[in-house]
């Protein structure tokens, strides 16, 4: 029968590793929020210049 120390330790071990497998998943999901707001700004960009080259069609400009 394995001692009450040698179970604490086994416990420990396996804590440790359910917590090394959640920050695993929290980095993925870091990783892709990241890919989704670099996607957002390039098309916030892309819809800015569009605007702004329509508006300048009409005498207004959004740029400095």
């Amino acid at each position: 029968m394995p001692s009450k120390k040698q179970i604490d330790i086994e416990s420990i071990l396996i804590q440790l590793t359910l917590y090394k497998e959640q920050l695993n998943e929290i980095n993925e999901l870091e990783d892709k929020l990241n890919q989704e707001k670099f996607l957002i700004n390039e098309y916030l960009n892309k819809t800015f210049v569009l605007l702004d080259n329509i508006l300048s069609k009409y005498g207004k400009k959004l740029s400095n």
